[in-house]
């Protein structure tokens, strides 16, 4: 039922993201004609991926997979308040954040054992992720990156 759900979740994260992200500045390139398809240079795939929503390179560059569960617990957190005191959440939407939400529970309670962490280290460590990432924009991107990579298996 989660997998269903997902792709849900991921166009709410989308629409986020876009109210997040929106600017008020005008596009000021023409637009270009069709190009054949061409190869492109290192910096070209590091723009892109600085701009892909799912931006992971935050998830790439945290240490362990523990930290990795806190990020999208937060960044989940984050989307859930948003969605549902932002614009408001029906029933089959509130199912599929409770769904999510009791998946990244569960991940992030399984990885603190592993680690021989407390439910008391968990919540200090879910404060602490909460305080070091305040970027709303971030915060659903992480979680774009995290449904992305639970879609996939």
């Amino acid at each position: 039922m989660l997998r269903t759900s997902i792709p849900r979740l991921c166009w709410f994260v989308f629409c986020a993201y876009a109210v997040t992200g929106c600017s008020e500045g005008e596009l000021t390139a023409e637009p270009q004609p069709y190009e054949a398809a061409r190869e492109f240079s290192q910096a070209d795939k590091v723009a892109a991926r600085a701009l892909s929503i799912s931006n992971t390179e935050v998830m790439a560059t945290t240490e362990s997979p523990y930290e990795r569960a806190l990020l999208c617990r937060h960044g989940l957190a984050e989307m859930s308040t948003l969605i549902r005191e932002g614009w408001g959440s029906n029933s089959e939407q509130e199912q599929a954040l409770q769904q999510a939400e009791g998946f990244f529970d569960q991940r992030l309670r399984d990885l603190a054992g592993a680690d021989g962490k407390s439910p008391d280290d968990v919540q200090e460590d879910l404060e602490q992720t909460a305080q070091d990432n305040q970027d709303p924009a971030m915060n659903l991107r992480i979680v774009a990156g995290c449904l992305e990579r639970l879609q996939q298996g």
